[in-house]
């Protein structure tokens, strides 16, 4: 899963910079429920900050497929550079303006680690 760092909330003391796991789970953004989907679901999470950072996580993981967070526009440009790799965008909800504390549908994400794994 590719997620954007704008999840996090900006006034966060704690940075989870690349590092979903450096979250302290205070449930005040979507960081601490993707955390716990993933974890339940054993899904590898690399949070991207650019085009650069997604390109080689994916090279380093080779992963059977991508689920990606994103806005339209990162979205459509990622897309493109995975090829032939299976891709579901989910895109943020961005009630502040652009890379502003976005938020997630969870279910969505669920939904998608679902379909990967086969199950309903």
């Amino acid at each position: 899963m590719l997620l954007p760092h704008c999840l996090q909330l900006q006034s966060c003391d704690i940075r989870i910079t690349t590092n979903i796991y450096n979250c302290k789970r205070c449930k005040k953004c979507d960081i601490a429920e993707i955390v716990a989907v993933c974890e339940k679901y054993g899904v590898n999470v690399v949070v991207a900050t650019g085009g650069t950072l997604a390109r080689r996580a994916i090279v380093d993981i080779r992963p059977k497929g991508i689920i990606a967070v994103a806005c339209e526009r990162d979205l459509t440009s990622g897309i493109v550079d995975v090829g032939e790799m299976d891709v579901i965008g989910i895109l943020n909800d961005r009630p502040n303006g652009p890379c502003i504390d976005t938020k997630v549908d969870i279910k969505k994400l669920e939904e998608a680690i679902l379909f990967y794994l086969g199950g309903d």
